[in-house]
């Protein structure tokens, strides 16, 4: 047994020291459908981009605040912005979501919600963007969940697509 975890750390080890360096593209993430009863959360996330190929290195924030209203309804709002160098943080993103839990898997079943979003561009001529989704997750064991979302959008404002 003593071999096996043995092998198991150096290997582990191994493929950290001859891994690429990743990065995350994203700050975000899938939240949960399932709303507790008078839910505050506040959360910072932050990212690194170290700028390779000549891009230049830059900082990412996301900042979020919820607050769940009786044990069916959530409201988040959402600010993300960052930082390209001395010229200081730009504000990219403010966002509003509202999410509505219409089925709870203690009710035999799944956790399923629908989704609200509206994602201000903070004036940088990109356009608005509306989303209406549906978020779902299966207990699969006791610590184990399959999460899964579908989201339908349309853009709004300046320079937006068509269709």
């Amino acid at each position: 047994m003593a071999y096996i975890v043995r092998a198991f750390l150096v290997g582990l080890f191994t493929g950290f020291i001859s891994a690429p360096i990743a990065f995350p593209q994203s700050l975000s993430g899938v939240p949960s459908p399932v709303i507790r009863t008078d839910d505050r959360q506040a959360e910072w996330r932050i990212g690194f981009d170290p700028g390779n190929d000549g891009a230049q290195s830059r900082t990412s924030s996301r900042l979020h605040y919820q607050h769940g209203f009786g044990s069916r309804l959530r409201v988040r709002g959402i600010v993300v912005g960052s930082n390209s160098g001395p010229g200081g943080f730009d504000l990219t993103q403010t966002q509003v979501q509202t999410l509505f839990q219409y089925a709870d898997a203690a009710d035999g079943g799944i956790n399923a919600a629908f989704r609200f979003d509206y994602l201000l561009s903070n004036g940088n001529d990109n356009p608005d963007d509306i989303r209406f989704g549906w978020t779902g997750d299966w207990p699969l064991a006791p610590k184990w969940t399959f999460r899964t979302s579908a989201f339908a959008s349309v853009e709004v404002g300046n320079n937006r697509n068509d269709g």
